[in-house]
Protein backbone atom coordinates (compact mmCIF):
# COMPACT_ATOMS: atom_id res chain seq x y z
CA UNK A 1 0.00 0.00 0.00
CA UNK A 2 1.55 3.48 -0.91
CA UNK A 3 1.69 6.34 0.92
CA UNK A 4 -0.90 8.16 -0.31
CA UNK A 5 -3.15 5.10 0.10
CA UNK A 6 -3.00 5.00 4.02
CA UNK A 7 -3.41 8.69 4.04
CA UNK A 8 -6.64 8.69 2.01
CA UNK A 9 -7.55 5.25 4.22
CA UNK A 10 -7.43 7.08 7.28
CA UNK A 11 -9.07 10.31 6.61
CA UNK A 12 -12.10 7.21 5.90
CA UNK A 13 -11.23 6.31 9.26
CA UNK A 14 -11.61 10.23 10.45
CA UNK A 15 -15.07 10.45 8.52
CA UNK A 16 -16.61 7.09 9.53
CA UNK A 17 -15.42 7.98 13.50
CA UNK A 18 -17.06 11.25 12.95
CA UNK A 19 -20.36 10.27 11.31
CA UNK A 20 -20.95 7.60 13.85
CA UNK A 21 -19.80 9.34 16.92
CA UNK A 22 -17.06 7.12 17.94
CA UNK A 23 -13.84 8.65 19.25
CA UNK A 24 -10.61 6.51 20.14
CA UNK A 25 -10.01 6.17 23.59
CA UNK A 26 -7.33 4.22 26.03
CA UNK A 27 -5.30 1.17 24.36
CA UNK A 28 -6.66 2.14 20.91
CA UNK A 29 -10.50 1.02 21.91
CA UNK A 30 -13.36 2.95 20.20
CA UNK A 31 -16.01 4.92 22.27
CA UNK A 32 -19.52 5.49 21.48
CA UNK A 33 -20.35 9.61 22.83
CA UNK A 34 -23.52 8.85 22.49
CA UNK A 35 -23.99 5.96 24.83
CA UNK A 36 -20.46 6.09 26.18
CA UNK A 37 -19.99 1.98 24.99
CA UNK A 38 -16.69 0.97 24.09
CA UNK A 39 -17.28 -0.95 20.57
CA UNK A 40 -15.71 -4.25 21.20
CA UNK A 41 -12.55 -4.13 18.98
CA UNK A 42 -9.51 -1.87 18.57
CA UNK A 43 -9.11 0.99 15.80
CA UNK A 44 -6.56 -0.77 13.43
CA UNK A 45 -8.25 -4.12 13.32
CA UNK A 46 -9.34 -4.59 9.78
CA UNK A 47 -13.01 -5.63 11.01
CA UNK A 48 -13.48 -2.39 13.33
CA UNK A 49 -15.65 -0.87 10.33
CA UNK A 50 -18.06 -2.60 10.48
CA UNK A 51 -18.11 -3.20 14.28
CA UNK A 52 -18.43 0.30 14.30
CA UNK A 53 -21.17 0.70 11.83
CA UNK A 54 -22.58 -2.53 13.30
CA UNK A 55 -22.66 -0.32 17.15
CA UNK A 56 -24.26 2.62 15.11
CA UNK A 57 -27.17 0.51 13.51
CA UNK A 58 -28.06 -2.11 16.91
CA UNK A 59 -28.04 0.99 19.35
CA UNK A 60 -28.25 4.35 17.58
CA UNK A 61 -30.47 3.63 14.27
CA UNK A 62 -33.90 3.15 12.40
CA UNK A 63 -34.16 -0.51 13.78
CA UNK A 64 -32.74 -0.56 16.79
CA UNK A 65 -35.51 -2.35 18.89
CA UNK A 66 -35.06 -5.25 16.75
CA UNK A 67 -31.35 -5.42 16.87
CA UNK A 68 -30.93 -5.41 20.57
CA UNK A 69 -33.09 -8.79 20.67
CA UNK A 70 -29.93 -10.54 17.93
CA UNK A 71 -27.10 -8.29 19.18
CA UNK A 72 -24.83 -11.74 19.81
CA UNK A 73 -25.98 -13.45 16.14
CA UNK A 74 -25.04 -10.56 14.26
CA UNK A 75 -20.93 -10.09 15.62
CA UNK A 76 -20.38 -12.04 12.65
CA UNK A 77 -22.29 -9.36 10.61
CA UNK A 78 -21.93 -6.00 9.06
CA UNK A 79 -24.75 -3.88 8.40
CA UNK A 80 -25.12 -1.14 5.93
CA UNK A 81 -28.64 0.41 5.65
CA UNK A 82 -30.65 -2.78 5.86
CA UNK A 83 -28.62 -5.51 4.29
CA UNK A 84 -26.68 -7.73 6.87
CA UNK A 85 -23.55 -8.75 5.42
CA UNK A 86 -21.50 -11.83 6.45
CA UNK A 87 -17.89 -10.63 7.24
CA UNK A 88 -16.34 -13.82 6.40
CA UNK A 89 -17.98 -15.10 2.84
CA UNK A 90 -19.83 -11.74 2.23
CA UNK A 91 -23.83 -13.83 2.00
CA UNK A 92 -25.90 -10.93 2.43
CA UNK A 93 -29.61 -10.91 3.52
CA UNK A 94 -32.07 -7.46 3.26
CA UNK A 95 -33.46 -7.36 6.48
CA UNK A 96 -36.61 -5.18 5.23
CA UNK A 97 -38.69 -2.61 7.44
CA UNK A 98 -40.95 -5.47 7.91
CA UNK A 99 -41.15 -6.57 11.50
CA UNK A 100 -43.15 -9.68 10.97
CA UNK A 101 -40.82 -11.08 8.63
CA UNK A 102 -37.36 -10.18 10.92
CA UNK A 103 -37.78 -13.17 12.71
CA UNK A 104 -37.29 -15.64 10.19
CA UNK A 105 -34.42 -13.96 8.98
CA UNK A 106 -32.52 -13.89 12.21
CA UNK A 107 -33.20 -17.84 11.77
CA UNK A 108 -31.88 -17.64 8.69
CA UNK A 109 -28.81 -15.89 9.90
CA UNK A 110 -28.32 -18.20 12.76
CA UNK A 111 -28.04 -21.26 11.01
CA UNK A 112 -25.82 -19.36 7.87
CA UNK A 113 -23.22 -18.72 10.47
CA UNK A 114 -23.62 -22.67 12.19
CA UNK A 115 -23.43 -24.37 9.17
CA UNK A 116 -20.74 -22.41 7.56
CA UNK A 117 -18.59 -20.69 10.21
CA UNK A 118 -18.31 -22.85 13.56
Amino acid sequence: MTHKEKEKNLRKVDELLEKYYIRPVQDEQLKCLKCNIIVKDKIYNKRCFYLVRNHFEIYHGKLNYIYNKIDKILEGYRITNNITWCTVCSANLDMGMNVETTSGKVVTLFLHWMIYHS
